[in-house]
């Protein structure tokens, strides 16, 4: 007698598909056969820790210990990748990245650290790269230098990403460059970046505003040198090659400027867009086409201030008689883009 169970038809359909559907619901155990995607490989790595060191390279291998990174608003300085001190001011939907890490040598002989040692990148929540803008300094130096490291020599670096103005820059990574066999070192940056400092440059600490609220007398950066406003003053005698309107006065804005690096670090009226809200309840743009005067005499100025000096200057315009200047803003443009915006009260 055969002991055999026979089912009908319709409960084996229904077994199958109920089949059919718990199969498709199972993960894909790793190493089962899937479909290939060109382009999505990730370079072997692993998530990094700040504080934590990591050998990376394969043929010449070296210790990278990530210590702090930190948003700023207002400049970084440092060597340039041709060879210039550099004042890097982040434009006005930017902010600063700034980095500090160790480079240690791991081997029992020499080995070469230079600006081209490491690819270091930060990525956006948009998935949009910054890479460094210096040649990473060594210390307290702001001058690149390349160096070998002895065996078992280790040297603290500073470095400096611009990134989006906006919200934090979740990721940062760092690998070897010119060894494309290497592991990277991916660090997930949400939440331990140290906060911009100053609350006039932002709300949060994350967001660096794009309109500064500036105070008199205080200097804030303007590229290759800091600039600060201190005050209005009616011109005495009318500078004649100006050609104000009979029924319009000269008014000196009074600037002070101090110098940081030599590049890009041109002092010129081709530079300021400058807005006047006057008394009369205007708020205009004044263009300020050889303007810029020396604060001591009616020279025009047109050049760099020192670095570490301190220098005098007017910017003089015409403001309807009877009328007096309430406020300004000032930015500084060029081909490149826009920086921040500074508006100052005089009320």
């Amino acid at each position: 007698m055969k002991n055999c169970l026979t089912l009908p038809a319709s409960l084996l359909m229904v077994m199958i598909a109920a089949a059919a559907v718990a199969q498709k619901g199972k993960p894909v155990k790793a190493g089962a056969s899937q479909a290939v995607v060109l382009g999505t490989h990730q370079l072997p790595g692993e998530f990094g820790k700040i504080g934590t060191t990591y050998t990376i390279g394969k043929q010449v291998p070296l210790n990278v210990t990530l210590l702090s990174a930190e948003y700023r608003a207002d400049r970084f300085v440092g060597g340039d990748f041709y060879g210039r001190a550099n004042s890097f001011v982040p434009l006005k939907d930017q902010k600063l990245l700034v980095i500090k890490y160790t480079v240690q040598n791991p081997k029992g002989q020499d080995a070469r650290l230079w600006y081209n040692s490491f690819a270091i990148i930060a990525v956006s929540a948009d998935d949009v790269n910054s890479k460094l803008l210096n040649q990473p300094w060594i210390g307290t130096q702001t001058e690149y230098k390349e160096v070998q490291l002895k065996p078992g020599q280790k040297v603290t670096l500073s470095a400096a990403m611009f990134v989006p103005a906006q919200g934090e820059v979740p990721k940062l990574i760092i690998q070897r460059e010119q060894d494309t066999t290497a592991a990277v070192v991916r660090y997930d940056l949400r939440g331990k970046v140290k906060k911009i400092a100053d609350p006039a440059f932002s709300d949060d600490g994350i967001t660096a505003k794009d309109t500064i609220d500036g105070q008199l007398a205080t200097y804030y950066p303007w590229l290759g040198s800091d600039f600060q406003v201190i005050g209005v003053e009616d011109m005495a005698t009318k500078i004649p090659d100006l050609g104000t309107p009979g029924d319009y006065k000269q008014v000196a804005i009074k600037l002070k400027f101090r110098g940081v690096t030599p590049e890009p670090g041109r002092v010129w009226y081709g530079d300021f867009n400058l807005h006047l809200m006057t008394s009369d309840g205007e708020n205009t743009e004044f263009k300020t086409y050889s303007r810029l005067y020396r604060g001591g005499r009616n020279e025009n100025f047109d050049g760099v201030v020192p670095t570490g000096e301190e220098q005098s200057f007017r910017l003089v315009v015409d403001v309807p008689n009877g009328a007096t200047i309430q406020g300004i803003s000032l930015t500084c443009h060029r081909d490149e883009g826009s920086w921040r915006t500074y508006k100052f009260s005089f009320k």
